[in-house]
């Protein structure tokens, strides 16, 4: 009876790290600008399981107020294994009331199924009056 309990742990062990894998990458095209001035944040994002998943990025600055993401469209996808979001071009504005400032800005890869970050990136911003 331990070792049929023993089993049934393993299982939900091991179906419970499965799920869908991928990764991001991302790009800011000038890691220090102008206040007010615009800079652009290239990202592409991959599907590394073994089947179709879906998947959005999620772009989080770290003061919204100063650092404003624009983006044309929802970035939410439907991919296939290996299968890439390709080169997506995010429009990133920030602003600063001191001599300078570095604001950071987080941009994840999410699971729509169930909402876990399957990876992340991390990338710095430096704004000068």
């Amino acid at each position: 009876m331990r070792y049929f309990i023993f089993l049934i742990l393993i299982s939900l062990v091991l179906l419970s790290g499965c799920g869908p894998t991928g990764n991001i990458t991302a790009d800011l095209e000038k890691n220090s600008i102008k206040s007010g001035s615009t800079t652009t944040l290239t990202i592409n994002g991959k599907n590394t399981g073994d089947s179709v998943a879906n998947f959005f990025v999620r772009i989080t600055p770290e003061d919204s107020t100063k650092v404003v993401v624009t983006y044309p469209r929802p970035l939410e996808y439907t991919l296939d294994p290996n299968e890439e979001i390709g080169d997506k071009i995010i429009n990133v504005q920030a602003f600063t009331d001191y001599t300078s400032t570095t604001y950071n800005i987080l941009v994840e890869l999410v699971n729509s199924e169930d909402g876990k970050v399957v990876d992340k990136s991390l990338k710095q911003i430096t704004v000068n009056k």
